[in-house]
């Protein structure tokens, strides 16, 4: 991870347009080399239990690549470039959340369905309106805008 991105720029997600803040940040996560813990595919290292250490070796803890603390590490900065992308209604939802991975997967279950629906619902809404003879252009631009905005 030599040279960190600015994340001051990208907007907080409140709940709304999640494809487009999930598209920014998964590109935020990979140029910091983060999107592998993010995603899952790569797990937390498992610590060797008793029966795998022969008797009398001593266990230092393990640096480098694979390393359980390595992998924390890399977990708590996906972590909190996640959170710092929230607005503090959405932040209420994921606080229970030990890992990057979960957080990401909790508000996947959360809110893509619900940018889904309300696409198809806006969708709906633009196919159905229809300007009548008394309809200026100027209110029909309006209630367009209208629909634009939500």
């Amino acid at each position: 991870m030599a040279q960190k991105i600015d994340i001051s720029h990208v907007a907080k997600f409140d709940g709304t347009l999640y494809n487009i803040w999930v598209h920014r940040l998964t590109l935020i996560l990979k140029a910091e080399k983060l999107w592998n813990i993010v995603n899952g595919t790569v797990p937390k290292p498992l610590a060797p239990t008793a029966a795998q250490i022969p008797a009398g070796t001593t266990i230092l803890p393990a640096i480098g690549a694979g390393s359980i603390s390595e992998w924390e590490e890399r977990d708590a900065v996906s972590l909190t470039i996640i959170n710092n992308c929230l607005d503090n209604s959405v932040i209420s939802h994921v606080q229970s959340c030990a890992t990057s991975n979960l957080t990401w997967t909790k508000l996947a279950r959360l809110f893509q369905s619900q940018d889904a629906v309300i696409k198809m619902y806006l969708k709906d809404k633009f196919h159905t309106l229809k300007m009548r003879e008394s309809d200026s252009v100027t209110n029909m631009s309006i209630c367009f805008g209208q629909i634009c905005i939500n």
